[in-house]
């Protein structure tokens, strides 16, 4: 296997925009989204990220609605037409942002993503990826939160095991260009690495070339990870 060292990024940054059908304040953003993660998260994450939003590691901005760029909405892969009506109606937009030391398991993306994905749910919107050119459900936006549970017993350790699954969050592309086999990566950024452009690939399969480049991916497709988790106080 040949090792290819890059330069990282001491730190890197995720966003997150959920479309709102009414104007709305960033005071009430924030109680919505209190009221939101407590309702739709659950477990660990559910705990960790109100831990966030009360520190403040999670970012949240409010804009009123103006016009969107030409030709946004009329792109076909941007959503789907109820998405694209439902952002061209929206009043206001709820921006999630967060900045985290860069790593394999992304965590600025999962401390934006989860709050985001929470609201979104509550109100029955999309949420927007500009990072990928994306608008996902909120479904879709909670289905690639990480899996998080305590340690048992809780009580002796207060770890934490996170499981992430990687094709939430990297798309990888292969493609024929004038018979040269090719293979591209799409969200590599998300931890501080470049994305891969491959080719020619001959037979090589996507986990071949993510394994080609400076970081080694299990075959699974999941990173896992432990952490120190606070224990709530009593009362």
């Amino acid at each position: 296997m040949t090792e290819l060292v890059v330069p990282v990024p001491k730190t890197v940054s995720a966003a997150y925009v959920v479309p709102v059908p009414a104007p709305m304040s960033t005071v009430e953003a924030r109680r919505q989204t209190d009221k939101a993660v407590k309702s739709r998260l659950t477990g660990p994450l559910r705990m960790l990220t109100a831990e966030w939003l009360a520190q403040g590691a999670v970012k949240i901005e409010v804009e009123p609605a103006g016009t969107p760029p030409p030709g946004l909405l009329d792109k076909p892969h941007f959503g789907t037409p109820g998405q694209r009506a439902f952002i061209a109606r929206a009043r206001a937009f709820v921006r999630f942002s967060a900045t985290q030391r860069a790593s394999l398991i992304g965590i600025q993306e999962w401390r934006a993503r989860g709050p985001a994905a929470a609201l979104a749910a509550g109100l029955g919107a999309p949420v927007l990826d500009f990072q990928a050119f994306k608008v996902l459900t909120a479904e879709e936006a909670l289905a690639a939160l990480p899996d998080s549970a305590l340690t048992i017993p809780a009580s002796m350790s207060h770890d934490m095991t996170i499981g992430l699954e990687f094709n939430h969050w990297v798309r990888i592309d292969d493609g024929d260009y004038l018979g040269v086999m090719a293979v591209m990566t799409d969200g590599m950024r998300r931890f501080g690495l470049p994305e891969l452009r491959i080719g020619p690939a001959g037979t090589w399969t996507g986990q071949t070339a993510l394994r080609t480049g400076a970081v080694r991916v299990p075959s699974s497709g999941c990173v896992s990870t432990r952490r120190k988790a606070k224990t709530p106080k009593a009362g």
